[in-house]
């Protein structure tokens, strides 16, 4: 009897060494951790790309800059189609990473579009007043010859145009006249934000953007600031006391704007 309860002891603890020798089943915890894996690259993957457009799209928006180039190449495209819709020339660029340019007469003003250079738009003036007015205002300059420094009685265009330098029969117009300066408000709160710098000299308005990598202007905002721009350039020139100096009869090389160092 003794000897077979020492069998039977031996029998099952044999049996409870053989069960917990056996490797435990962790086919089910696998599954777990496989598709914890597999759900936490997917959240990754669509955390970079939300977090890749965001950035594209705050690089296009708040500081103008075309990543991909799509903007650059679509004006590249766009831009003769949209000089003959405005009955405007097309110069074709002599360099393959250049666009081009425009120019003609538009709305009654000389007008240039100058895409490769500083992506800018330049509109002439009839006549060559003694005045600079830019948006910027560069250390240590002086009024050039003839000129003073002053203030007009709008806010807006002071707040605006950070350099005001005219003849003083110009500066006494336009205080005289400030409340008609309206215009200039209306113009900046639309789109002051593309536009990098301003300047109105005895050459016309000089209007540069900011759109980069590569500088180009939206076929978009062209088409829809050229025809503003002019409407500006007619409405400041009404302004002014009549001057014997006429304007060029077609734009030069260079900027609109007098020659300040950036």
């Amino acid at each position: 009897m003794q000897n077979f309860q020492c069998v039977q002891t031996v029998t099952l603890l044999s049996s409870e060494f053989a069960g917990a020798a056996e490797p435990p089943d962790l086919s089910g915890q696998s599954k777990k951790v496989c598709s914890m894996d597999v759900k936490g690259i997917a959240v990754l993957v669509i955390g970079l790309l939300v977090a890749g457009s965001a950035l594209y799209v705050g690089l296009w928006k708040f500081l103008y800059i075309d990543l991909t180039m799509r903007g650059w190449t679509a004006a590249k495209t766009n831009y003769p189609r949209l000089a003959e819709k405005m009955n405007l020339a097309f110069k074709q660029a002599a360099l393959n990473h250049h666009i081009g340019e425009i120019s003609g007469v538009f709305n009654g003003c000389q007008v240039a579009v100058k895409p490769d250079e500083n992506a800018a738009i330049e509109v002439r003036f009839h006549a060559t007043p003694d005045l600079f007015l830019s948006s910027i205002d560069p250390e240590n300059m002086d009024p050039y010859h003839g000129m003073v420094r002053f203030d007009s009685d709008n806010a807006a265009f002071n707040r605006y145009f950070l350099t005001r330098f005219a003849n003083p029969a110009i500066s006494s117009a336009l205080r005289e006249q400030s409340s008609a300066l309206e215009f200039v408000h209306l113009f900046v709160k639309k789109w002051a934000r593309p536009i990098q710098r301003f300047d109105i000299s005895r050459n016309g308005i000089a209007c540069r953007f900011k759109y980069g990598g590569q500088t180009y202007i939206p076929t978009t905002v062209l088409e829809s600031i050229l025809p503003e721009l002019c409407s500006f350039a007619q409405s400041f020139e009404a302004l002014l006391p009549p001057t014997d100096h006429p304007a060029p009869a077609q734009p030069d090389a260079g900027s609109a704007g007098a020659p300040v160092n950036d």
